[in-house]
């Protein structure tokens, strides 16, 4: 449940960002196009986009993920798998010349930021039984909404 409240978050606050605060911030491929003398490497066959560069929306959501799965299991490796992982989705957007590192920091730092959020307040709204009766409650919605011959208004059995 903290899982899905993240990611919503998350991801809401890179559409707010992205659409509407800086919807007109550069990427690194226009911004130096336009503003720079200098020639920016670019990666041979990578689709560039002009616009809408902060944040990362990749990092964001990649930080999001593999927070959230390091923050519940136990094993250190694997937490340092996960955070390798997302560095590395990070790092992937600057090398692609898709995002500048301040994109890629803020996504990282809202990604986890959404994780802990998530974490923290799911606690207060953990009630006993709760998920039991979501399960539940969805099992039941995926049955068959046909109704029995009993349930028919009219029909006596």
């Amino acid at each position: 449940m903290a899982f899905i409240l993240a990611v919503v978050v998350s991801n809401f606050v890179v559409f707010i960002f992205k659409q509407v605060i800086f919807s007109d911030m550069y990427r690194p491929s226009k911004y130096f196009e336009l503003f720079e003398s200098y020639k920016l490497y670019l990666v041979p066959g990578v689709r560039l986009h002009s616009l809408n560069s902060f944040p990362s929306g990749h990092t964001t959501t990649a930080f999001t993920l593999f927070f959230a799965v390091a923050i519940t299991l136990k094993k250190k490796g694997i937490k340092f798998l996960c955070f390798m992982l997302a560095l590395l989705t990070g790092y992937s957007r600057v090398y692609l010349s898709q995002h500048f590192l301040v994109d890629v920091t803020f996504g990282s730092v809202l990604g986890s930021g959404a994780v802990l959020l998530a974490f923290h307040y799911s606690k207060y709204f953990k009630k006993p039984g709760l998920e039991r009766a979501l399960i539940n409650s969805a099992k039941n919605n995926t049955s068959s909404d046909t109704p029995v011959a009993s349930e028919t208004p009219g029909m006596a059995v």
